[in-house]
């Protein structure tokens, strides 16, 4: 009876996260009002935060404002003339600079703002801009650009070329590189980038790969990827797609290691939308909107984090609003956006997160995919996950006919249980772990 009580409570409430704390995201409030952040970055010394802050001139357009903090106070700066058009795509912190780029280039340094037109930007509506990092003591910008010819013609758009350089004074095409650039981002020595291009000098087709001196290194040209993130262990990398039936992007995330790629999103998480990541406490934090179908098509906005096995650890609320970026300052993580707090009052832009990622919520280990054959003549693949899983058969009056213990898996996997012994008749099986359970009625033919 006990048994019985235990299934039918677990298929109630199948697919929900166990809660290990309540917490919470902190306003890091201002003094100054403005109409939100749009992006945020730590300076490479990491002594302070920099974000951005947007105010609407009405028909004259919008101005920006950078604010930074140095973990006492805030300190405002100049905000810029009013913009008939703002599309941020990147900001990029240097010592005392703040470079953004959008359609056109920004600097702003010693409380002025200069700007720099990015040469053949946007020649019908072709040339675009996404990304930018200092490389080799020269800016170096990623997108797809048409520079013109020397007879003052158009490349087709075919032709794109898909890195461009800056030098603080004049522009260079760098012309091995063709395609799109969707990141670019420097790492020791080395500049990474990720998109859809080729390397004219080698002949070399990449989605994600890395310029070291003049030798460019493909690590895998199986997607475009739209963003990634470093760690010792591999690469996060994230493709994004358009769905035409509910017109929204799709996103989904794969980890790159010397074992090969996995997708660690497949039959997990619906994201619908992912508008930034970064590593922070050895996970992979992201930030926008998505769906968790492991705990049963809960909808986040927001924060959460993965691990580079899939499993997700949804963070603490406080946040009503969007996040556009994330930092992180003195081993703290920043986000950036237009926020309220839970009674809607008062605003805020920036908030900070503390604590240990062993403070969230429990991670949900989900288990993938429905038993085949079913209808069966005893040889069953059921699928189970994590580190302890347990697989059990009720008959349909509720009694316990088979109980096995499967341990020392990762990641979502099959095993294969033998029920030939069991009375043909229908079953219901139970596959569960420590973070979630899943159940099935399966057929035995004999």
């Amino acid at each position: 009876m006990k048994r019985t009580l235990t299934l039918i409570c677990f298929l109630l409430t199948s697919g929900l996260f166990n809660f290990i704390m309540a917490q919470t995201w902190n306003p890091l409030l201002h003094p100054a009002e403005f109409g939100g952040a749009m992006g945020m970055r730590a300076t490479h010394n990491n002594s302070r935060i920099t974000t951005l802050h947007v105010t609407d001139f009405g028909n004259y357009g919008y101005g920006i404002t950078p604010l930074s903090w140095d973990g006492n106070q805030w300190h405002q700066g100049t905000t810029s003339d009013p913009m008939s058009l703002l599309d941020l795509k990147d900001i990029l912190v240097t010592g005392d600079s703040l470079w953004v780029l959008g359609r056109g280039l920004l600097l702003y340094h010693a409380n002025q703002w200069s700007f720099f037109e990015i040469p053949g930007h946007y020649p019908a509506g072709i040339s675009y801009a996404t990304s930018l990092d200092w490389f080799n003591n020269q800016l170096y910008v990623g997108g797809g650009f048409c520079p013109k010819l020397q007879d003052s013609t158009w490349y087709h758009q075919d032709s794109l070329v898909a890195l461009i350089s800056f030098d603080g004074n004049n522009w260079s095409t760098v012309s091995r590189f063709t395609g799109f650039i969707r990141k670019v981002e420097t790492i020791g020595e080395r500049l990474y980038m990720c998109g859809n291009f080729t390397d004219t000098l080698s002949g070399l087709s990449a989605g994600f790969g890395y310029l070291e001196g003049t030798t460019f290194h493909v690590i895998d040209d199986s997607h475009v990827y739209t963003d990634f993130v470093k760690t010792d262990q591999g690469y996060y990398l994230r493709i994004s797609d358009f769905c035409f039936i509910s017109l929204e992007p799709i996103g989904r995330i794969f980890f790159q290691s010397p074992s090969g790629l996995q997708e660690i999103t497949t039959g997990q998480h619906l994201y619908t939308s992912v508008m930034t990541m970064m590593l922070f406490d050895q996970k992979l934090v992201i930030a926008g909107c998505f769906e968790d179908t492991a705990a049963g098509g809960q909808v986040f906005t927001h924060v959460a984090a993965l691990d580079h096995h899939g499993n997700l650890y949804r963070m603490g609320d406080g946040l009503n609003g969007m996040v556009n970026d994330l930092a992180v300052f003195n081993n703290t993580l920043a986000a950036a956006g237009g926020f309220t707090s839970g009674n809607n009052q008062p605003p805020f832009f920036t908030a900070i997160w503390s604590s240990p990622f062993i403070a969230l919520e429990k991670a949900v280990v989900p288990i993938v995919g429905d038993p085949y054959p079913n209808p069966s003549g005893g040889m069953m693949h059921i699928p189970v996950s994590g580190e302890r899983s347990t697989i059990e058969v009720y008959s349909l009056s509720g009694r316990l006919v088979h109980h096995e213990k499967v341990s020392g898996l990762n990641a979502a996997t099959y095993h294969m249980i033998d029920l030939s012994k069991l009375p043909a008749g229908m079953y219901m099986m139970v596959s569960s772990n420590d973070s979630t359970q899943k159940a099935w009625r399966v057929m035995l033919t004999h």
